[in-house]
This record gives structure tokens, sequence and C-alpha cells, in this order.
């Protein structure tokens, strides 16, 4: 699981929500990576949003080496009924292995 540090966070209260479920997820097996203030965040250079106008972050998630998730829903109630959000999920296992690729090879240099 890859998920922002408090330092790379604009959205401190979703930090406070998150933070203390670290020693859990850990004690789970998951392997927890945070990523770095200064990390290289492809495709940053095509948005043009600055501030208060550039708190959409992505989620994405590969299932089993099949299938791709990538959009804006965060799997609650307050999206599911509230907030406009999209996704979409892709089933591609070369796509869910070229992002398996790309995350492996990001993940020393970015978190």
């Amino acid at each position: 699981m890859i998920t922002n540090s408090f330092a790379a966070n604009n959205q401190f209260a979703a930090h406070a929500g998150y933070a203390p479920s670290r020693t859990a997820l850990l004690k789970a097996g998951i392997d927890l990576y945070e990523s770095l203030p200064n990390a290289d965040v492809i495709g940053a250079e095509l948005v043009a949003a600055t501030g208060s106008r550039a708190t959409l972050h992505t989620k994405a998630f590969i299932i089993d080496e099949q299938d791709f998730f990538i959009g804006s829903f965060n799997f609650d109630p307050r999206s599911a009924n509230l907030n406009t959000e999209s996704g979409v999920i892709i089933h591609s296992p070369p796509l869910a292995e070229a992002m398996l690729t790309l995350v492996a090879d990001a993940l020393p240099q970015q978190t």
C-alpha cells in the first residue's frame, strides 16, 4: 500500500484519520509505503491547478495481477452517496503487470 506521508499531504484531516491505522496495517502484514514530500508525481506537469483546486488525488490499485482500478472514489459512504466521484476498472493482465512494474521501480526513489 502506498499513501501520502504527513509531509507530502495537504489534507491533514484525512491523514489524521489514517495515521492511527499504520500499526494495525503493518501487524496485518501489509507492505506500507509513504510517499516523500518531493516525490516525482507522474503527470504533475499536465495539471495547472494549484492550492485548493489541486486537492483531487487518485486512487489506484491492482487486483490479483489481472484488474486495475484508477479513479477518485474513496470507497466510503460519502463517496458513494454524496460526492461526485469517478473510477474505472480495467480487466487487462498486461496493463496490471505494467503497473506493478512501474510501481516496483518507483518505490525506492519515491517512498
